[in-house]
């Protein structure tokens, strides 16, 4: 009997490995569910847990088919927190578990966090990283990811967080920006998750309307729906804010409309189209149901119906 003692100890060890394991995945903080960032050291330390437990990739697949299916708006929120407790865990090799999903948000933040770690001294290391580590379908991501970095870094200073995008080419500097007004009018990590600068019922159209570099206007423009519906104002009345902004301007304010639609009506295709058939012209139409389609399919929702090339 004693000859089989050592042929049982590797058994016994593994089987208590593995008890261990589903031990600590059973004690592991439950990820709260958030439909905004009420809560993100609570969200980030859970998550956290699983990537230590599970692995990255496994947590990330978790955190998708748990929030997958959630009508509310808070999921590309939700996304950026995730990707922050990826970067923690294992640093720009987190480009290779983030995806599309909820709008690049996991893809937002990790750039976001690498840009804020390394200073916006960094920017072509960055670019570089962007090119490279990134698809086709992530780059553009990826640079927005670097736009919410650079108004991090620069807080209030909306004209220092511009002045870094302008170091890209045109196409991705645009998508910079857009993660610059982004972070700039509701920062998601870092900070107080107050905006810099609190809409002005007397001038809806700030900071757009101000000295900001011409280039960038377009992009501002993009993000203000974005910026209107955080102070309540019903789709409607952010559509008639758009039809009274400058001409050159205003169909990046439809952009911006489809954008935020389909969250406003709950991810419905008759309802999107609806919405964005109220926009007084043609063009603006189809650029509401063109965003809108894109956002829909981010979410992992159907988008033929609202896809005007359907």
């Amino acid at each position: 009997m004693t000859k089989l003692v050592p042929t049982f100890i590797p058994f016994i060890v593994i089987t208590l490995a593995c008890l261990v394991a589903i031990t600590l995945r059973l004690v592991s903080p439950s990820p709260a569910r958030i439909s905004g960032p009420t809560d993100p050291v609570g969200f980030e330390s859970g998550w956290s847990a699983i990537i230590r437990t599970e692995g990255a990739a496994q947590a990330y697949k978790e955190f998708k088919s748990q929030y997958i299916g959630d009508a509310g708006t808070g999921t590309h929120t939700a996304a950026h927190l995730f990707g922050d407790a990826l970067y923690k865990a294992m640093g720009v090799r987190a480009l290779q578990i983030c995806d599309s999903a909820f709008s690049y948000g996991c893809y937002h933040q990790v750039m976001a966090d690498l840009l804020l770690q390394n200073g916006p001294q960094q920017l072509e290391a960055v670019s570089v990283i962007c090119s490279e580590q990134a698809n086709d379908s992530t780059e553009l991501p990826c640079y927005h990811g670097v736009g919410h970095g650079l108004a991090e870094y620069y807080g209030e200073n909306l004209t220092a967080a511009l002045s870094g995008c302008s170091s890209f080419a045109k196409d991705v500097a645009d998508s910079c920006a857009a993660g610059v007004f982004m972070q700039y009018d509701e920062p998601i990590v870092g900070g107080d998750g107050a905006s810099y600068a609190d809409v002005d019922p007397a001038d809806l159209y700030k900071p757009c309307d101000s000295s900001l570099p011409e280039a960038f206007v377009g992009a501002c423009y993009l993000a203000l729906p974005a910026r209107l519906a955080d102070t309540k104002l019903s789709i409607q009345k952010i559509i008639e804010v758009c039809g009274s902004a400058p001409l050159a301007y205003r169909n990046f304010c439809y952009q911006g409309v489809g954008i935020q639609v389909p969250g406003f009506v709950l991810y419905d295709q008759q309802k999107v189209v609806s919405v964005c058939e109220t926009i007084p012209s043609v063009q603006g139409t189809l650029a509401c149901r063109q965003e809108a389609a894109q956002t829909l399919r981010s979410f992992s929702k159907d988008a033929d119906l609202v896809d005007p090339k359907s």
